[in-house]
């Protein structure tokens, strides 16, 4: 039976590890778009074969050194004695096969000192088929390989070290201190390991006999005791201003219950309370009839596959899978979920650009079925409904949340919606409060459509953090420090006018059909 890993996920353990330690030298073995690699704040030496770099992974660092080459290239050019540098802390998430896992450990145990401390990426394999060495055909979402294996070989080979398993998701984070650079056990070992090891399944070698050859170690308590594992390994520590605490998660989703809306020849279906509000917010915006009958499934996530009507289907992707940087901002679905949405729809309309490398796996022919934008606004323009009152905030809440409402009502006050309100009572709230709040449930600059939909239609301005294009603070909402006027928010819904009117739902159900249509029958 497998173990999965649930605890702190990886990188929020680095994050924090970085925060309060610094080391003379952190070296790190496959970095690729530097997202692991920015969190560390001391100079640094980054390994990878394929750089695709996306995040500020020098500007906090007093220096830094990426080697564009294998790691086996890297150990061998003989770098880190030319920079006469000796790795304190070394992370190891190179390529998933043991054996050049089992040399990257060789070798930065051999490039650092007594005190150094070493993880290693991926040893923690939630099912079977994520395992395969077949590097041909990968299976589609998390792909460990054989890296499990080094936890038995160090354990036999390498009694002298002390290792610890960290229950850090998705897959295990594993922490080897008591180096001894010296030790050629490994090395001399190293072919009859192979031979030993590199046509043993996990299915061969036992789930169970794996998983209780361990226990995995808290990371949040090891971290809140002051990383002790890796203090001697430290130049500096600095100690954290309050204890980590585990990420708060989204809150739990409902029970899927599929309801239908119709309006003219268009059905909309939606699977809980939140994606029905915006349904209904929709069909508000449908003014007359399409040129055929279409069933929208709005929110196709929680929608497990959609009805065979034998009606032109459209579907809306409503989660934002990454902000404007790049950053991940939820869990993206496994590429067979993703594939599943673009296959079972005609159009998959997705709101935001930001998520186009979410699908860039998909072949061409599902590629062409992807629309991205907020196309879901009415045609006609909407007159503002001036009020001077509060603003409103409606949503779940969360640490991050709440913060930000504790700041803003020692500034002004704030009307907060009971949770749980939706359709009519909600409604009605917003119509008696003078503009709509929306606070990010995680940081991140990215926009949530279906919220200031239902403002617009409404008559209500809103006040914001920063949105991503195409949406503009100061034309088309507030940012957080204005104050809105009916001068200014009559400006806001001029220009609104002009935004919905390029980004109508009418429009794109229109040219759904007729772009599908074309392409049929190209």
């Amino acid at each position: 039976m497998f173990i999965p890993a649930k605890g702190l996920d990886y990188r929020d353990f680095l994050d924090a590890l970085h925060q309060q330690l610094r080391f003379d030298w952190y070296l790190e073995v496959g970095s690729q778009t530097g997202r692991s690699l920015a969190k560390s704040r001391s100079p640094s030496i980054a390994v990878d074969p394929v750089f695709r770099i996306k995040y500020d992974v020098a500007g906090n660092k007093p220096h830094l050194h990426l080697y564009q080459a294998t790691s086996d290239d890297f150990f061998a050019a003989g770098h880190l004695k030319a920079l006469k540098a000796k790795p304190d802390f070394s992370f190891l998430d190179g390529m998933h096969l043991f054996e050049y896992l089992l040399r990257d450990f060789i070798n930065a145990e051999a490039a650092g000192k007594p005190t150094s401390v070493i993880a290693m990426h991926d040893c923690c394999p939630f099912g079977h088929a994520m395992t395969t060495r077949d590097i041909d055909n990968i299976p589609r979402g998390a792909w460990t390989g054989d890296v499990w294996k080094l936890i038995p070989i160090l354990q036999d080979y390498r009694p002298d070290l002390t290792i610890q398993v960290l229950d850090c998701a998705p897959t295990g984070l594993v922490v080897v201190s008591n180096l001894d650079p010296k030790n050629k056990a490994l090395t001399k070992a190293y072919d009859k390991i192979l031979a030993r090891y590199t046509n043993l399944t996990l299915a061969d070698y036992g789930v169970e006999k794996y998983y209780s050859s361990f226990t995995y170690v808290d990371p949040i308590k090891l971290a809140n005791d002051g990383f002790q594992t890796f203090r001697p390994a430290a130049r500096d520590y600095i100690p954290a201003e309050k204890p980590l605490v585990a990420p708060e998660p989204p809150p739990p989703a409902e029970p899927v219950n599929i309801q239908k809306t119709t309006v003219h020849n268009v059905d909309l279906y939606s699977g809980h309370r939140v994606l029905r509000d915006f349904g209904n917010d929709l069909a508000r915006c449908i003014t007359g009839p399409l040129p055929e009958p279409v069933d929208v499934y709005v929110g196709v996530h929680v929608i497990d596959r959609p009805l065979d009507t034998g009606r032109f289907k459209i579907g809306i992707q409503t989660e934002q899978y990454l902000d404007k940087t790049g950053q991940p901002m939820w869990r993206i679905p496994k590429e067979r979920f993703r594939q599943r949405h673009a296959t079972f729809y005609d159009v998959l309309l997705d709101f935001s650009a930001d998520n186009a490398p979410a699908y860039d796996f998909l072949p061409e022919a599902l590629r062409a079925k992807l629309v991205f934008g907020p196309h879901i606004f009415p045609e006609g323009p909407i007159a503002p409904d001036f009020q001077p009152t509060p603003p409103v905030f409606f949503g779940a809440l969360n640490d991050r949340r709440r913060s930000l409402l504790e700041k803003l009502k020692a500034d002004r006050p704030v009307e907060v919606a009971p949770h749980g309100t939706f359709g009519r009572p909600l409604d009605a709230l917003i119509a008696q409060q003078g503009a709509v709040l929306n606070l990010h449930f995680r940081d991140g600059t990215y926009s949530e459509y279906p919220r200031f939909l239902k403002a617009y239609l409404r008559g209500k301005p809103v006040i914001s953090e920063p949105l991503a294009p195409p949406l503009q603070a100061g034309t088309h909402y507030f940012d957080l420090a204005a104050r809105p006027t009916e001068v200014a928010t009559a400006q806001i819904f001029r220009n609104l006018a002009t935004f919905a009117a390029q980004h109508s739902f009418p429009a794109f159900l229109a040219d759904a059909l007729g772009r599908t249509r074309l392409r049929k029958a190209g």
